[in-house]
C-alpha cells in the first residue's frame, strides 16, 4: 500500500528503537516498579478505531516507528508483520540510528555506535 498522507510523528518520549512511548501512570516514590506504558502508535490505532488490538501487531505502512497517523497503521499477526518486514528489507540490523545517522561498526558486528550522536 502506498502512503498518500504525511507521517504524524509522536512528539513525546521516543525509545531506543524509535517508537513513541506513552506513560499511562506515575512512578510511586520509593517503589521500583515500572510505570505502565504503551506504544504511541498502538494507542493512536485504538483511539481512531475504537477496537481492542490485543493479540495483533499494529504495523506501519510508512515504516516510520514514531508515526501515529492512523491512515499509516494496520493490524497484522506476527506472521504478517514478519512478512511485511522481509518484503520491505527491514529484517536485518539497522544501519542508521533514529536520528538518521549512519551506524558505524567497531570491532565485532555487535559493537555498533552512532557516528553522529557519539563521535
Amino acid at each position: 500500500m502506498s502512503v498518500s498522507s504525511p507521517c504524524q510523528l509522536y512528539e513525546g518520549t521516543i525509545n531506543s528503537k524509535g517508537y513513541g512511548v506513552v506513560y499511562m501512570g506515575m512512578r510511586i516514590p520509593g517503589r521500583t516498579a515500572k510505570v505502565p506504558q504503551v506504544y504511541a502508535h498502538r494507542l493512536a490505532w485504538a483511539l481512531h478505531n475504537g477496537a481492542d488490538q490485543e493479540g495483533f501487531f499494529v504495523c506501519h505502512h510508512c515504516d516510520t516507528p514514531a508515526c501515529v497517523n492512523p491512515e499509516h497503521l494496520f493490524l497484522g499477526t506476527m506472521q504478517e508483520n514478519n512478512a511485511d518486514k522481509m518484503r520491505k528489507g527491514r529484517q536485518f540490523k539497522k544501519t542508521y540510528c533514529k536520528r538518521g545517522h549512519h551506524l558505524a561498526t567497531v570491532g565485532r558486528k555487535s559493537d555498533r555506535h552512532c557516528a553522529g550522536c557519539r563521535p
